[in-house]
């Protein structure tokens, strides 16, 4: 049996499958648009650019207060692994190219320390993610999408810049 490879894991040189969940979606939409634009550093300049307003779920802003409680947590946890694994961007620490550290640990055991972190917070925002408010389990009804604009919106919005 062949492993599922959805196509939002970018592997053009394997067999892949359109995924059915919100990220698959947001994957195909974005990759659909051609853009020319550049960004070496996302400041709010770019975000101000790139801002799509054509991007409306109905219902979203009923998430921005709980995703921007989230987006915080998450800033604070990654500047501290960043702080305390002495690295200086979350490019960097994310994406796995940490290199050049300065820390002085044996560089494979402190790579793996690092990674271990790193995916530890992954599944812990996805979590998050994930997890119902309290009206949405009396309801039995989220709207994933509106959520997943709301996380959007409050991560790449310029009126959220710096919050």
């Amino acid at each position: 049996m062949c492993p599922r490879i959805f196509r939002f894991h970018g592997k053009a040189d394997k067999f892949t499958y359109k995924s059915k969940s919100v990220i698959g979606g947001l994957y195909c939409e974005v990759k659909s648009i051609s853009t020319d634009v550049k960004v070496k550093h996302f400041t709010k300049e770019v975000a101000e650019q790139s801002n799509n307003s054509d991007i409306e779920v109905d219902g979203f802003q009923a998430y921005v207060n709980n995703a921007l409680y989230h987006k915080r947590m998450y800033d604070n946890k990654l500047a501290n692994l960043m702080r305390n694994y002495g690295v200086k961007t979350e490019a960097k620490m994310i994406s796995r190219c940490i290199m050049n550290t300065s820390k002085s640990f044996d560089r494979r055991n402190y790579l793996e320390i690092i990674l271990l972190a790193v995916k530890s917070l992954k599944k812990e925002v996805k979590g998050w993610f994930n997890e119902k408010r309290s009206d949405e389990k009396k309801s039995g009804f989220e709207n994933v999408f509106a959520k997943a604009l709301a996380w959007y919106h409050v991560i790449y919005h310029p009126n959220f810049w710096g919050l």
